[in-house]
């Protein structure tokens, strides 16, 4: 594939399953199995789970949206910048987060994330996202200040 039609991808994964919804799209576009890359090391990933994250996600957050900021694609990868937003109005529980009652405060958080894909399919996935800011700005917590030492 080439790095527009692998582009092509990973918006449409944005723009329909995250943001519309649709969980018939996971199963289009993602492997039956693949790796997601997370802060406690590789993870098997599969569609029931990738689903599971979206619907979690749209009922804490109703008005939930990813605005695509940027793709930059290479080879097989392909990289997002993506502003994540959306109303606190449901229980929110998602990677050791939670749960938590809803806040009724809207929060709008940037994440980065870096796909591979083959045969037009993502085959592996990482997230990068700043936990502190959401958490701050659902009024759940404070970032804590930097300890200066000498």
């Amino acid at each position: 594939m080439s790095t527009e039609e692998n582009k092509a991808v990973v918006r449409r994964y944005f723009e329909e399953a995250r943001n519309k919804g649709d969980l018939g799209v996971v199963e289009e576009i993602f492997a039956s199995e693949y790796i997601r890359k997370t802060r406690r090391g590789p993870q098997p990933g599969t569609h029931e789970g990738q689903k599971e994250i979206i619907v979690r996600w749209r009922a804490a957050f109703p008005d939930y949206k990813d605005v695509v900021l940027s793709l930059v694609a290479e080879d097989d990868y392909v990289a997002a910048q993506v502003l994540f937003s959306g109303t606190h109005t449901g229980v929110f529980e998602f990677g050791g987060l939670g749960p938590w009652a809803p806040t009724g405060e809207h929060m709008g958080v940037l994440e980065f994330f870096l796909y591979r894909l083959a045969d037009r399919k993502i085959v592996e996935t990482s997230a990068v996202w700043d936990r502190f800011d959401f958490v701050e700005q659902l009024g759940l917590g404070t970032t804590p200040a930097p300890t200066l030492t000498a």
